[in-house]
């Protein structure tokens, strides 16, 4: 197995919960490519008004993956509270 990726779809948003890819598999375009299908999926739904996800603060490389796909910092009030070093995004437009 490369990989994995969760996402579940609740109040309008399909969130990204987790994109995973064993690290003997990483930096050669499994998770871009998991990241861009899921994606694409989510866009299928009729219900999927945005799509979102999060990282660690200093998960950097996936970070970087977020950014170049075209995630943007999502505001979330009260994350920092309930979710201290946790990154939230979003695609623009609903992705």
């Amino acid at each position: 197995m490369v990989g994995f990726v969760m996402y579940e779809v609740a109040c309008g948003a399909g969130f990204i919960l987790r994109l995973m890819v064993d690290r003997r598999y990483q930096r050669q375009g499994y998770g871009r490519a998991a990241l861009v299908e899921v994606i694409r999926r989510l866009k299928l739904i009729p219900e999927v008004e945005m799509i979102a996800t999060s990282h660690r603060h200093d998960n950097m490389a996936v970070a970087h993956l977020f950014q170049r796909v075209g995630f943007v910092p999502w505001e979330v009030e009260g994350s920092e509270e309930v979710n201290p070093g946790e990154v939230f995004l979003q695609l623009p437009d609903g992705g």
